[in-house]
């Protein structure tokens, strides 16, 4: 369980870049705000994931299915010429389902920012509100150990 809540915070980053990536257009430079020391604050956060919301509704109708879920991860392993995975397959489906309070088929934005805190304050490791450049790092360490014994 571990392991896929450390995958969705990763591929929810790079869900941000997935629309440019299919559209193929460069992805923004700097995709969340940080301060002078590159650190994120929780604000910060929200306000990324608010805007990652936009990109998973795309019916604007306030949620997301399943199947706009779906679309940036499917365009993300289109540009890798490749696609999704069994355990990205895994990982996408459990991550919804998390997500997926009431379990009504449907993320709200609610929803999805109560999971985007949740993230942020699982990466925050020392618990100081904010979210270093050497916690990403470290992050993304246990990421990749983690797809090591996953993938042995």
């Amino acid at each position: 369980m571990k392991y896929l809540f450390l995958t969705f915070a990763a591929l929810s980053v790079v869900s941000a870049f997935a629309p440019a990536i299919a559209a193929d257009k460069a992805a923004p430079a700097a995709p969340i705000k940080t301060d002078q020391s590159g650190n994120v604050s929780l604000q910060a956060s929200r306000d990324f994931a608010t805007k990652q919301f936009a990109l998973f509704d795309t019916d604007k109708d306030g949620s997301f299915t399943m199947k706009e879920y779906r679309v940036p991860f499917d365009a993300v392993a289109k540009a890798r010429k490749d696609k999704n995975s069994a355990q990205d397959e895994k990982a996408i489906k459990d991550s919804f389902t998390r997500m997926d309070n009431d379990q009504n088929g449907k993320i709200s934005k609610v929803e999805y920012l109560s999971d985007a805190d949740l993230r942020f304050k699982a990466m925050d490791a020392d618990k100081n509100g904010l979210v270093s450049p050497q916690e990403v790092a470290s992050l993304q360490k246990k990421l990749l150990e983690a797809h090591k014994k996953a993938t042995k």
